[in-house]
């Protein structure tokens, strides 16, 4: 087993994480999120891509991780790429094994760095690890804590997504080299909510690892998507990732679990985006059905 030393240098040069930092008109936030970065993980591989931004967000960015001497790429992406799109565009420019997600509008909690050393000493294989969430409002003002639910038994992980999503996103490591390796990463769908499409994906590769050592700040502003109950995009991807659960139930009682998931989720869109609701659910069970 690797020494105490030992890890530290590997982890000094974080040559195996690339830090993905998706931006959507985030210009009053990123400063936070760079700055968080530059506190944790300064000598990070760091991927910066705007989706699309009408503000200043990408020129603020670069100027920003310039100041702070980051070692970073800057990719700007159209208006209509939707998360997984923009993350199978920037394949290639990332070979490390593993990614960290990040929105722009989030910021790494202290002591993220020594929380990811320590799980990695103890437990150095791939694993998917999700971090306590720290809710706040738009000026980082703390309103409540979300703790990722995984266990450390795959069937009943799945039987929690079948009705839940028991992660948490920001901030979450991913194992790539695993993740582009799955069928379904040649084509994954076009939809705006990446998390629990990923979390499927890898139910059955690695384990799940929840950690509360650390926090990642997840702002909430009005700005969120998750907050646009009549968005289109959003109730139609919301729809898609409802039907994962249905799509991979292996019995009747994961059958019936995943209806479950349904009213959970519909219940905070608008009235007037089910019908986009539908069509994401009824696209993704044609789209198996077709493989």
């Amino acid at each position: 087993m690797p020494t105490p030393e030992k890890i530290e240098s590997i982890f000094s040069e974080i040559d195996q994480f690339t830090i993905v930092i998706l931006s959507r008109n985030h210009e009053g936030f990123i400063l936070d999120c760079l700055q968080s970065v530059y506190r944790e993980l300064s000598e990070a591989n760091i991927l910066c891509a705007d989706i699309g931004s009408v503000d200043k967000s990408f020129n603020q960015c670069k100027k920003i991780a310039e100041k702070l001497n980051l070692n970073s790429i800057h990719i700007q992406l159209s208006i209509n790429t939707r998360t997984l799109t923009a993350l199978k565009e920037l394949e290639r420019y990332i070979d490390t094994k593993y990614i960290i997600l990040l929105s722009a509008d989030d910021a790494l909690g202290e002591n993220y760095r020594n929380a990811l050393i320590k799980l990695f000493r103890l437990q150095p294989d791939h694993k998917v690890v999700n971090f306590t969430s720290l809710l706040t409002d738009q000026d980082l003002n703390p309103l409540y804590m979300k703790y990722p639910k995984w266990t450390n038994k795959t069937k009943k992980n799945k039987r929690l997504l079948s009705y839940s999503n028991p992660g948490t996103a920001a901030g979450a490591i991913i194992p790539w080299e695993i993740l582009i390796k799955n069928p379904a990463w040649k084509q994954p769908p076009d939809i705006v909510i990446e998390d629990y499409w990923l979390w499927w994906q890898l139910i059955d590769q690695v384990p799940f690892v929840n950690c509360e050592e650390s926090q990642v700040l997840y702002r909430q502003h009005r700005n969120n998507i998750t907050k646009s109950t009549k968005n289109k995009d959003y109730a139609y991807s919301l729809g898609y990732v409802s039907a994962l659960p249905n799509i991979r139930a292996t019995n009747f009682f994961s059958t019936f679990l995943s209806y479950f998931l349904i009213p959970r989720w519909i219940r905070h869109l608008n009235i007037s985006v089910w019908k986009e609701y539908y069509a994401g659910y009824i696209l993704a069970k044609r789209n198996d059905i077709m493989r």
